[in-house]
């Protein structure tokens, strides 16, 4: 295997072994520099563009590479980085039109169910008062620990974990109930009919 110094010497004189013997070495590194910049926001097919443009980049500017400023390695993150970040500012947001519905999505009724779902709970954990729907919402929200809201609430681990508890259970009766009283209205409001 070369060394760093004889494969930018390489690179420099515009040998295309050398190129190769980069793209061979450098190509997993550099997918996932582009990977953990692009924040799983591109595809795959992206990913592996924006590393083929590093390579590019890389052959182009071969010449200007200065041993002392740092390593091929080192450049070749920063280029991926660059255009990885450059792609996401070029990028506008689309909404997606599905052209089948029956792939498996959801259909436009579930979804909308789905929503006024989770708007019915959140105003459920609301009405659990303080401390306890922010104990809720810390916990399964924002996937804090029970040890970190403790820390932040001054309160013992073993009180979140109670409050956590009961708040959990207050809701699964409520929801519960709510949904018993909606079964039963719409079943006499059929009957009625």
């Amino acid at each position: 295997m070369l060394d760093e110094a004889k494969l930018l010497a390489g690179l420099k004189a515009g040998r295309t072994a050398y190129l190769a013997e980069a793209i061979k070495r450098y190509t997993p590194y550099i997918n996932v520099v582009v990977y953990n910049a692009a924040k799983g926001l591109i595809s795959r097919e992206d990913v592996e563009e924006i590393a083929a443009d590093s390579f590019v980049q890389l052959w182009r500017t071969a010449d200007k590479l200065d041993e002392a400023k740092g390593s091929i390695r080192a450049y070749l993150a920063v280029i991926a980085r660059n255009l990885t970040l450059n792609r996401l500012r070029g990028r506008k947001p689309t909404a997606e039109i599905p052209f089948d519905l029956a792939d498996g999505q959801p259909q436009p009724e579930e979804r909308l169910l789905a929503k006024e779902g989770e708007t019915r709970l959140y105003r459920e954990i609301l009405t659990l008062g303080e401390p306890d729907a922010e104990i809720f919402l810390r916990f399964y929200c924002y996937d804090e620990k029970i040890r970190y809201i403790a820390a932040v609430l001054a309160m013992p681990p073993a009180t979140v974990k109670t409050k956590l508890r009961r708040a959990r259970l207050k809701l699964a009766e409520r929801l519960k109930n709510d949904e018993l009283l909606c079964e039963q209205s719409l079943k006499g409001g059929m009957a009625n009919e």
